[in-house]
């Protein structure tokens, strides 16, 4: 052969080995032995043949990939919701998730890339989605004793440990999922970039969609176990739709012991899709749940109990009913005519009346069950507006269903967002504003607590009989007070005009700033309770010092009280249990009155909320 065709030749040779496939011909060695190399070859080879021979191997890629893209922010949603009862909805936890879930995709994206080029076969995919699928169906009953395990670890490192227990290796998993699916979709090297492109697109397209149909529908609808329960389902499917596509081994059979192992992973799904969740807060023998519902906000539950944990002495008959978000209880009545709170802190809101006599109308931000406004409507006929303002129309729905709250006379509800619905009314005014959009557990949402909504609060409050009160769970010294000496020096400034670096107020600020710990035998100085900040428009005592002003308040409360115990007895009937929370409540006014904070609030130490800096999360509850 000239030496001109033999180049031709190789030239011929080298252009056909730019499009085939890598390693598709490895020689013997001497004596027929295969040469070092020839099985990983001859395992390529078919990986190849079999690429080549099953048409429908794209479309199952294309739904594996989506599938398992909707799967990965499915669980990343629903994860913060299984971490909400423990650790809060705070930025650290969405952190903690989101580097979490970033990290174990880049591990999954290495090792699934590597695994690829060594084994890419369908049926390996679809061993890796089954591990996750059933990684995933059993966080319902792990994620809650992990959690209270680990509550201990603080507001970072006890959402990022959770975190990396319960999420890393499902999410690393299906992280492997793309790069597989690049290797096993790649006929031809030169186009693999684009092969590449278009799967990673619709693992893209699939997070967006688990993202959205998770966070828009389900929750609402299902409920979070349910949710993980359905993705874990979800991956199973696909996992079988990968098993299913590898069909070119034992003459296109899907070899027996690849489907045993199928089928027990999938009876080992069914078995933790079946068994019951771990309860978020477990109910005592004495309690019996009426209902538990997941919301776009909060784990709703409602419980009666016979034990009255705020009531004093024999407790009525029918005991009491609480209303449970996450983990705590946020309010309760008796279940007794007239139904009346058996969370004392609520009966606090009547301190508005030892500030100003003339009260018309009142706008309560947070709904609850609803009692502020409907114990108000009964006891107070001369209020002529009563606004409640709930972000979540579920809380609104339960308090109709179990609280006996009722939209009428001067009742009305708003689902909406408290700072919302203050901005979208400028023309509207309100004599006093109680701020109990607080939930205990440390989630306070920080645009309800900085300086300028207080601004839009006090500008649509009365000019001359306006009240601002809020409602704060913190301690009243020590590292959870934190949060309750921010919203006074917030306040401060805001009402009484106290000057602050860089920060210029419109108009005189000549309003007063008070604070009433809710009276408690047993709590010390850093032991949390109920604290109400309460500010005026205008200053009553005309800059009179603290103690006197306690003094004073201690007065009024003395004479209101005298009225209720005169009301109650003077009504008597068969209502006894009813004139027992009356004479209750005088005795409690009288204590709540007292318990006007005479000693200065230091603030120095405690940064002004605004919306640009507002360090909730950095302040223990």
């Amino acid at each position: 052969m000239s030496k001109k065709n033999k180049k031709k030749k190789d030239q011929g040779g080298g252009a056909a080995a730019e499009t085939a496939p890598a390693a598709t011909d490895a020689p013997d060695a001497p004596g027929g032995a295969p040469a070092p190399g020839a099985s990983e070859a001859t395992a390529a080879t078919a990986a190849t043949a079999d690429r080549a021979a099953s048409p429908d191997a794209p479309m199952m890629l294309k739904a594996i990939v989506f599938l398992c893209g909707a799967g990965i922010m499915s669980l990343e949603i629903t994860g913060s919701r299984l971490l909400a009862p423990h650790f809060g909805n705070s930025v650290y936890v969405w952190s903690a998730l989101i580097g979490l879930f970033m990290g174990a995709l880049a591990t999954g994206y290495y090792g699934g890339g590597n695994l690829a080029d060594k084994m890419p076969r369908f049926s390996l995919l679809g061993v890796i989605v089954a591990t996750a699928a059933v990684l995933v169906m059993m966080l319902p009953l792990v994620a809650s004793p992990v959690c209270h395990a680990l509550s201990g670890l603080g507001l970072r490192w006890g959402p990022l440990t959770a975190s990396a227990i319960l999420f890393f290796a499902p999410s690393a998993l299906l992280g492997m999922v793309s790069p597989f699916s690049v290797k096993l979709a790649t006929r031809d090297i030169t186009k693999v970039g684009r092969v590449a492109g278009r799967l990673y697109a619709l693992s893209t397209v699939g997070s967006i969609f688990g993202t959205l149909f998770t966070a828009f529908f389900l929750i609402p609808t299902l409920g979070v176990n349910n949710i993980v329960k359905l993705t874990g389902g979800a991956l199973l499917v696909t996992a079988i739709l990968a098993i299913l596509a590898d069909r070119q081994r034992a003459a296109r059979a899907t070899p027996g012991s690849t489907m045993a192992g199928l089928g027990a992973i999938s009876f080992l799904c069914l078995g933790f899709a079946a068994a019951p969740p771990t309860p978020v807060a477990p109910i005592s023998s004495t309690d019996r749940l009426l209902i538990e519902t997941d919301s776009a906000y909060h784990h709703i539950a409602v419980v009666d109990t016979d034990d009255c944990y705020c009531h004093v002495g024999n407790p009525p008959p029918g005991g009491c009913r609480y209303l449970q978000f996450d983990n705590y209880r946020e309010s309760g009545i008796h279940l007794v005519k007239p139904y009346d709170s058996a969370a004392e802190y609520s009966e606090m809101f009547d301190l508005a009346w030892l500030l100003e006599d003339e009260i018309e109308s009142v706008l309560f931000i947070g709904g609850g069950g609803g009692l502020g406004p409907r114990v108000w409507a009964r006891r107070y006929p001369k209020v002529k507006r009563l606004d409640l303002v709930e972000i979540d129309p579920e809380v609104v729905e339960v308090a109709k269903r179990f609280f006996y709250f009722e939209e009428k006379g001067p009742v009305k509800a708003h689902v909406e967002d408290g700072r919302m619905f203050v901005r979208s009314r400028p023309d509207e005014q309100w004599d006093v504003a109680i701020l109990d959009a607080f939930t205990i557990g440390g989630r306070i949402p920080p645009h309800l607590v900085t300086a300028e909504y207080f601004d839009e609060l006090r500008a649509q409050l009365h000019p001359e009989r306006g009240i601002l009160m809020a409602n704060i769970n913190a301690s009243l010294e020590g590292d959870k007070s934190l949060i309750y000496r921010a919203v006074v020096r917030t306040m401060r400034h805001v009402f009484e005009g106290a000057e602050e670096p860089g920060r210029e107020l419109s108009g005189e600020r000549r309003g007063r700033v008070h604070v009433f710990p809710k009276p408690s035998w047993w709590a010390g100085p850093r032991d949390t309770r109920n604290i109400f900040v309460v500010a005026t428009v205008t200053d009553r005592f005309a800059g009179e010092k603290l103690p006197p002003i306690r003094d004073a308040l201690a007065r009024k409360a003395s004479g209101i009280a005298d009225e209720i115990r005169g009301d109650a007895l003077e009504a008597g009937g068969d209502e006894s249990w009813a004139q027992f929370f009356e004479l209750q409540r005088a005795d409690r006014y009288l204590e709540f009155a007292q318990s006007y904070l005479t000693t200065p609030v230091e603030t120095h130490d405690v940064p002004l909320l605004t919306d640009d800096f507002a360090p909730i999360e950095d302040m223990a509850f």
